[in-house]
Formats: structure tokens, sequence, C-alpha cells
């Protein structure tokens, strides 16, 4: 490589140009493949040569120092993020000069970010965080801004969209230190926070900060699993303690019951996210918290777990056996009441009810999760940087349009998210024959008037009124739901009175 470099022009040459000279008079095209790549990671540690840009390389008369090609790796990064983090890892490398001129001007770029007010809150706030970092590491840097000054006009929401925007691991967590330290209504924008970052150092910083407001947090996280998912998902994956669950005024059987109920509801397809069921089950199964319970829970606690879990299906059956096994060994004429229910419950045959929707919409309705959260939100986020930038917030419309269609996409991420976390996925299996229910064709006979018309039953996400596809839940899909062909439903709506006599029901493909 230093050959070829040494013999070019200005001792400089783009890969393709040093590829023309040795292609295919010395190396073949597969051969060069392999040469190419060696050439990449010699030219990031040799300090005989520069890195132009990705593919062009020069050859020096003396060694770089390491600081030198820190700071041409810095220069050659356009992305503010990524030149933070070269900065902070530079400054862990041993033996580096923190006061080299190298090193001062990659410090100075962010003093001077700070200072134009040009730039975002978020950015500038993370460059202050850069210059203080360094500073405590004694380079001699200090910024006319302080941290106060960029963020005491903030919101609540503003205060979490710089925490989000935050580009690396050690500015988020230098934040939360100054906003625990600083802000008097911390509290508030950690719990506002902690769903974006749910760590375990979080959580007991919350708890440091207001414990009751933090035990009040976990309480409704844990009462309302299904509304807080991140959240509980967070508590669960950190192994929440005994602790924690007293001051929350938790019972220990109520959360694990709780567990259970959101382990089954996940492993039926119900939730969106296959981490739950491995941090459920981490935290049940291999942290031992079922099996402390059953060795220490009295009988009717037992009793009203039993049934979450003798049919729970994000248990194995040998995990089932087994915790039966042990619930035995302690109360060896305990009653899972198994064959009794088979014996003494009637058979009742009977369609689905509540939310359902086929794997078609499930999918769409993911896709459109997926797109909110990884496309819609972060281009919002760009616009109300950009509409930052022009100027005087107060008379800005296209920054509170911006912000407007933020807690718009917010609140409907939510919103989509709980119910795809609520949802049955259907299939043909689940159609019964002969009884009205989602994915059947319905032809009904009015009695009043003789007039006949069909009906096709799915979910809210498959309705199409203009095409007589109708949700079960909707009104006359409650009436008709698990009648059979021949039989006459009356029912009523306000004022209006109906009947209807069932002619004929088909399963329709899905």
């Amino acid at each position: 490589m230093k050959t070829l470099l040494f013999s070019s022009q200005n001792k400089t040459a783009t890969l393709k140009e040093m590829k023309d000279e040795v292609v295919p008079s010395i190396l073949t095209d597969k051969e060069w493949d392999t040469v190419s790549k060696t050439i990449k990671s010699i030219a990031l540690i040799d300090p005989y040569i520069d890195v132009i840009n990705k593919s062009t390389y020069h050859l020096r008369d003396y060694p770089s120092t390491m600081e030198e090609r820190t700071y041409e790796t810095f220069l050659g990064y356009k992305d503010f993020g990524k030149r933070v983090s070269t900065l902070l890892e530079a400054s862990e490398i041993e033996g580096i000069d923190l006061k080299s001129d190298s090193f001062l001007d990659m410090v100075r770029y962010f003093s001077d970010y700070i200072k134009d007010e040009k730039n975002d809150i978020p950015t500038r706030i993370e460059a202050l965080l850069v210059v203080e970092s360094m500073g405590e590491k004694g380079v001699p840097v200090a910024s006319e801004v302080s941290f106060d000054d960029l963020y005491k006009n903030l919101d609540l929401n503003q205060k979490k969209e710089v925490y989000e925007n935050l580009s690396c691991k050690d500015s988020k967590k230098t934040y939360v230190d100054l906003v625990s330290q600083t802000d008097k209504n911390a509290y508030d924008v950690l719990e506002a926070i902690f769903p974006t970052n749910p760590t375990k150092e979080l959580m007991r910083k919350m708890q440091n900060v207001n414990p009751k407001k933090y035990q009040a947090y976990v309480s409704r996280c844990l009462n309302n699993y299904k509304e807080n998912g991140i959240a509980f998902g967070a508590f669960v994956e950190s192994g929440i303690k005994a602790e924690d669950l007293k001051n929350a005024k938790i019972k220990e059987d109520e959360f694990v019951l709780t567990e259970l109920n959101a382990l089954s509801s996940v492993s039926r397809g119900v939730g969106v996210d296959e981490r739950q069921i491995k941090s459920l089950r981490s935290d049940l199964i291999e942290r031992n918290r079922l099996k402390s319970f059953i060795s220490s829970a009295k009988e009717p606690e037992l009793k009203m777990i039993a049934p979450h879990l003798v049919w729970n299906q994000g248990l194995s059956s040998d995990e089932r056996e087994t915790f039966k096994a042990q619930i035995l060994s302690r109360f060896p004429s305990f009653d899972f009441k198994e064959k009794q229910e088979e014996e003494e419950k009637p058979v009742e045959i009977s369609v689905h009810r509540g939310f359902m929707c086929t794997k078609k919409s499930f999918d769409r309705k993911q896709a459109e999760l997926i797109d909110i959260k990884e496309n819609q939100i972060p281009h919002t986020l760009h616009e109300i940087k950009t509409a930052r930038e022009l100027g005087d917030l107060r008379e800005n419309s296209e920054y509170q349009y911006a912000k407007d269609h933020k807690v718009f996409l917010d609140r409907e991420y939510e919103r989509l998210a709980n119910e795809l976390s609520s949802v049955k996925i259907m299939s043909m299996t689940d159609v019964l024959d002969g009884r009205v229910g989602f994915g059947t064709k319905v032809r009904i006979l009015n009695t009043k008037d003789n007039s006949e018309i069909t009906y096709t039953f799915f979910g809210r996400w498959e309705s199409d009124p203009d095409n007589n596809i109708i949700d079960i839940n909707a009104p006359i899909g409650e009436a008709l739901i698990n009648h059979q062909v021949g039989e006459t439903v009356d029912y009523t709506l306000g004022s209006n009175s109906f009947s209807y006599k069932i002619l004929s029901i088909e399963k329709v493909e899905f």
C-alpha cells in the first residue's frame, strides 16, 4: 500500500487508482477484494497514512499522533452524534493528550456550538454536557452558557424531547443526573422519560427523588399492565423487589397472578413484543419467583393462581406439571378442579367473543405501529428541530403544528399498541359451523317487512359498512352472535325494535 501511495501523484490515491495499478497485472479481482479490505483496516491504525475520505489515502512524511488521527476521524463525520461519541471515546484512551491542539480543537467545536443560538436546544444541551464532561477530565475549557440557561424555559414535553434526542448513553446519564439535581419537578421529568429508557438505574433515581410518587407509579403500572405495557415490562425485566411491591400496596400473589395473565396473553399472540415473553419467563422461572411463591403461599392464595397456572400457554407442559407437583407436595389434597369442571360444567358450544381480527389485519396494524415509531415520530422530531431554527417560537406556526402532531402521534402509538396487546388473532379453525360469529356470512329476514339482507361479520379493523361487512361487536352483531339457522332474534336499540330470522350461515375464507 505504501509503495503504491509513494509512486502516486502527491503521494495520494483512491482505492480505484491503486486497483488499476495491480489488477489484472499482479492480482485478480478476487484477490484485490481481500487486499482492499486489508488496506482499509491498516489505514485506520497506521500513523503514516491519512484517510482523506472513505476511499482516498495519503502517505505522510512524518507519523501522525493518536490525537491527530482522532481529529481526522472527528472531522470526517458530519453527524453531530458521531462527533460526540468520537470525542468521548477518545477521552478514555489511555495515554491520549487531552491538552493537545488536536484534542482541544474537537472540544472547541462543541464550545462554539453551545454559543450559536441558531442551533436547537437539545443539541446545544448535549454539547454543553460534553464540554462539562471534558472539564471534569481536566481539559482547559469552559462554557459561557450554563445548563440552567438552556433548560429553565422548557416545558415537560420539551424536557422529555431533549432526552430522546441525546445521541449517546453518557449524555443521557449526565442529563438525568443534572435534572435530578436542579429541577424542582425532577420526578415528573424522570417519569415522562422512563418509557423511553426503562432501566433499573432510572427506577432507582425516580425512587430517590420522590419515593411517594414512584410507588404510586409502580402501583398504577402493575394494576393496569396492559395500559402501561412498557413500564410494566421494565419492572418485570429488572426483577422488581418485594419491598417495591409492599410500598406500592401490591400483594405478592396479586403480582404473580398479573405476571401469569400477562404471560398467557402475549403467548397467545395477543402481544406485540417477544421480549415481554422472555422477561416474564425470566422473572417467573429463572429468578424462581413462581417457585418461591408456591413454596410459601397459603392454600387460598394458590387456589387463586392455580387456574392461571395449569392452563397457561406461556409455560411448557413439563413446567406446568412441575409446578402442580410442587403445590401437591405441600397440599396433597389440593383440587385443581380439572376433572370436576369437565364433569360438572355443562357443555356449551359458543363462538369467540370480544375484540378480534384476522392475521392480515393484525400485521397491517402492527406495520402502522412500527411506521409511527420508526418513521413518523422521527420525521416529526426532525420537523420540530427544523422549525426551532426558524426563530421566535411564539409566532412559529410550523413549530406549533409539529409539536401538536407529535402529541397526536404519541397518543396514536399508545392507542394502537394497547389494541394490539388485547386483540385476539382469529383463524379459520376458530370459526364454528352453523353459528353466527366472526368470519361468517349471514343471510337474515326482517320479519317486520319481509325484506332480506346479507351481512358478513368480522372485527372493527375489517369493518366496511358500505359493503355490508360489519363489526361482530356492533349492535346487530351482538344480537345475532352464537345464534343458528332458523332462530328468530329480537332486540331493541334505543327506541327502535328489530326482529330478524336467520336464513343461512356460511364460513368466509380469510
